[in-house]
């Protein structure tokens, strides 16, 4: 993968982390407004197209949310010899589901071109937020642990 489609990656996945922390949204049939309010740390991070993901081992970061927005810090190793990129981004979000599973969408607004949709599953016995998410062709796949 390239610099630049990296670096895209990169911005996407800290997007969409911070997307779906915190859930609270009026829904979808079926669904309710789900709230993952909290401090969360970055526990995995894959990237790629709608077919597939790639693991990115040794990506670092951390998450806030509240209700509706959201303030991500990522950075996300390059190889090659270049430095890790470091992501930083804040919008809003709206989640809607059960309080193990849903859908969301979520718009930075560091770069208000970047909107995304996906899923998010939440497991509450190890308090983990898995989002899901598709932003201008490129899908990222996020794991954060409760802190």
């Amino acid at each position: 993968m390239g610099l630049s489609r990296m670096l895209s990656g990169a911005v996407a996945a800290s997007s969409v982390a911070l997307a779906l922390g915190a859930c609270s949204s009026s829904g979808e049939p079926g669904g309710t407004a789900q709230d993952f309010t909290g401090g969360y740390t970055l526990v995995s991070f894959a990237q790629g197209t709608p077919a597939g993901v790639v693991d990115v081992p040794g990506a670092t970061g951390t998450a806030t949310l509240t209700a509706t927005h959201y303030d991500v810090s990522l950075s996300i190793p390059v190889g090659g010899g270049f430095p890790p990129i470091d992501v930083t981004d804040q919008g809003t979000y709206s989640a809607t589901g059960t309080a193990t599973s849903g859908t969301f969408t979520q718009q930075s607004t560091v770069d208000p071109s970047l909107q995304y949709t996906g899923t998010y599953s939440f497991n509450a016995g190890t308090s983990q937020l898995t989002l899901d998410t598709t932003a201008q062709g490129v899908r990222t796949v996020i794991v954060l642990q409760r802190t």
